[in-house]
């Protein structure tokens, strides 16, 4: 298992846009706790200049599309 980030852009409406491309979404080792596994993927979202991410643990990327 592992977490999965995907993070978030606002656009000029209001709304929530997902980025296209690798510094779109990230991968978290899922050993770790969801409290350490947010802190990370928050820390990484500001050093990416993003406003909010989404975060889901899960065994495939494909399991969530």
């Amino acid at each position: 298992m592992r977490y999965y980030v995907e993070f978030l852009e606002i656009i000029a409406n209001g709304n929530y846009w997902k980025p296209c491309g690798d510094r779109g979404i990230m991968i978290i080792d899922g050993r770790l706790s969801p409290e350490k596994a947010n802190a990370i993927a928050s820390e990484e979202m500001k050093k990416r200049g993003f406003d909010d991410y989404w975060i889901q643990k899960s065994a495939s990327l494909r399991d969530l599309l």
